[in-house]
């Protein structure tokens, strides 16, 4: 029985220590703090990142991923009938995206246009401003909370504050609720936010 506790244990922590912190997508695990997601539980980021290849149409979505491989997707399970969830456009070839899908990557579950993201938003009537640039950097503040860096994990979006003296990063995981040229909803355990461009 003793056996059988340690070699639980053991492996707890191998998979504690098997895992990176939210600000590096590259590890692809995430470690939220305060998330749509259960408080301290590590994720791993298994989404695809790449760009729209002209192979998209009506009924499917071509991803060309970082790594080289192309792969077409289709907008709704054939198994179930369920729709994945587009947020923003998939008219301009070659825009960045990151997408979920079902266990066989073959259905798109949600699909994010990070180039329709990336941009100024602005809340009405509270004046909440939220800048994502391309390169990971971000301009946020509310209730209190500062935010520098912002990433994806799983199509969620992670906005942090790294430390730089010491490197301590926090970090808040919000869901993409609708995503389009002109607006923005964010969710979290405790707020909805509805942005529009600035």
């Amino acid at each position: 029985m003793k056996t059988k506790y340690i070699f639980i244990s053991s492996l707890l922590l191998a998979a504690g220590i098997g895992f990176g912190s939210c600000d590096k997508k590259t590890e692809r695990a995430t470690e939220t703090q305060d998330s749509t997601l259960q408080k301290g539980i590590v994720v791993p980021d298994t989404a695809l990142y790449g760009s729209l290849g002209e192979g998209t149409g009506m009924s499917c979505v071509e991803i060309i991923t970082n790594n080289g491989d192309t792969l077409t997707l289709n907008k709704i399970n054939e198994n179930t009938g369920e729709a994945g969830v587009l947020l923003g456009s998939t008219e301009r070839y070659g825009d960045p995206l990151t997408i979920t899908t079902d266990a066989n990557r073959e259905s798109i579950r949600t699909l994010v246009n990070l180039k329709t993201l990336t941009q100024s938003w602005q809340t009405s009537p509270d004046s909440i401003s939220l800048k994502l640039n391309r390169d990971g950097k971000v301009s946020a503040r509310w209730e209190g909370k500062t935010y520098n860096y912002w990433s994806m994990c799983n199509a969620h979006l992670l906005l942090g504050n790294k430390n730089k003296e010491n490197g301590i990063t926090a970090c808040d995981t919000f869901e993409i609720r609708e995503l389009s040229r002109d607006s923005l909803i964010l969710a979290s355990h405790t707020d909805i936010l509805k942005f529009y461009k600035k």
